[in-house]
């Protein structure tokens, strides 16, 4: 009886360890079948860090083609040393002490895109400030350009831009404003369209081969940065100053036609500049004129008016301009341009802009609301702007640039910040204008 008990005992022992395996199993079955398939990047990567090579196997790409693949030898092969080459990341900390054997008056001379009077030359009293600040960038205006000469003003460009690269230490960044909507500035064989009616068209191509031509021709006489697009967005464009200057009410089609702009001007080799963050469409006042007040959120920019700039970042644009715009709800204290809230923690931080950031024009009355030009420029650097746009006017340029320089001076303008915006230049002027280190 005994016999017969422990027989059934162990027959059940075995049984039950049977099913408890057979469930174990299944269970390793399912986690294996439900796991989440490893990536194909993290397979491939992993397979090429552990992978050890089969030394016994001779290599069929270390042969002669059509022929059989050598036996295996332990010869060495002998390394071939490569070339040095000038990487960026050479250039960039070559251009780290570059910049530190700058003078003050150098470096701030970089920081500026200063106007002047006169046609294939600047007039005497511009040549002094230039010469003596080293002015590193140029804007040029309706009056710089003769377009009764037989080219319609680009055959006197050229001497004009040749003019104010002559004898630079480094290259200048020579500007103007082609926006195709009211500022023209050059007799054009084939008149381009306007900013409203591209966006009217809806055709990004088209759009982009127009500025494509642009840009070739801005680069045959000397120019290398387009000011344009215009990207402000409004509901109502005719109702603000910019009325054709503007694309499009909707921000998705400014979006559009704002990036092949930008395209286009990157295909000819011609710099960008994005304008007016953070939007410009919401005022019908004139920043010319006095200090416009847009009482919109953050997340109101967002959902409109920055649509169209995240796509200009996205597209690459060079440089971003700042509107002469009170913003309350996001700084209640300093427009735009003299804003360290939407210059550094919106334009850079949040939206990741790595490019130039530049002012719009100093001389607009909006800017010396409660402050001197001078006082506005050192507030402009301190907020984390890039570089000063000053029109033709002597006063205001010597007070930004004698101002700026006693701030540096006396510690109050950062060498730091200064060299930071510096760096941003001249790395733009390397890589657009393959500008390298002088000896």
């Amino acid at each position: 009886m005994l016999k017969e008990s422990l027989k059934y005992f162990f027959l059940t022992l075995i049984g039950a360890a049977s099913i408890l395996l057979g469930v174990i199993c299944l269970r390793r079955y399912i986690i294996e079948k439900t796991k989440e398939p490893e990536p194909l990047f993290d397979m491939i990567s992993a397979a090429a860090i552990n992978a050890t090579p089969d030394m016994s196997a001779p290599d069929a790409s270390l042969s002669s083609a059509g022929t059989e693949p050598a036996a295996w030898t332990t010869t060495p092969v002998p390394l071939i040393t490569p070339t040095p080459t000038r990487t960026l990341e050479s250039f960039e900390s070559r251009l780290e002490r570059y910049i530190a054997d700058l003078s003050i008056q150098e470096k701030i001379g970089q920081l500026m895109m200063f106007g002047f009077s006169g046609i294939q030359e600047p007039d005497a009293k511009y040549r002094k400030i230039i010469q003596e600040y080293q002015i590193g960038n140029f804007l040029l205006l309706g009056p710089n350009i003769d377009r009764k000469d037989a080219t319609g003003g680009f055959e006197t460009c050229r001497i004009l831009t040749g003019n104010l690269q002559d004898g630079a230490k480094i290259p200048a960044l020579i500007a103007i404003d082609i926006e195709v909507g009211r500022g023209i500035r050059f007799q054009w064989e084939e008149w381009p369209k306007s900013a409203a009616a591209l966006g009217s068209d809806g055709d990004p191509d088209a759009a982009e081969k127009q500025f494509l031509k642009i840009a070739i021709q801005l680069r045959d006489c000397g120019i290398n940065v387009d000011l344009a697009p215009v990207l402000d967005v409004s509901t109502n464009p005719d109702k603000t100053v910019l009325k054709t200057r503007m694309i499009s009410s909707d921000p998705n089609t400014v979006a559009s036609i704002g990036a092949a702009v930008i395209r286009g001007l990157q295909e000819g080799a011609c710099l960008s500049a994005a304008k007016h963050f953070p939007g410009h469409g919401g005022t019908d006042r004139d920043s010319h004129d006095t200090l416009p007040v847009i009482e919109k959120t953050l997340n109101e920019l967002a959902e409109y008016d920055l649509v169209p700039f995240k796509a200009a970042i996205d597209a690459g644009v060079d440089f971003i301009l700042m509107a002469h715009i009170l913003y309350p709800e996001i700084d209640s204290v300093y427009p735009a341009s003299l804003s360290e809230k939407i210059m550094t923690s919106v334009l850079r931080e949040a939206m990741g802009f790595e490019g130039i950031i530049i002012s719009d024009d100093f001389r607009m009355k909006a800017l010396t609301r409660g402050r001197t030009i001078g006082e506005a420029a050192v507030q402009f650097f301190l907020a984390g702007g890039d570089m000063i746009l000053c029109g033709p006017n002597l006063e205001y340029q010597n007070e930004i640039l004698t101002t700026v320089s006693d701030a540096v001076e006396k510690g109050i303008l950062p060498l730091e910040r200064i060299d930071e915006s510096v760096y941003r230049v001249l790395l733009k002027k390397h890589i657009a204008m393959n500008w390298e280190l002088s000896n």
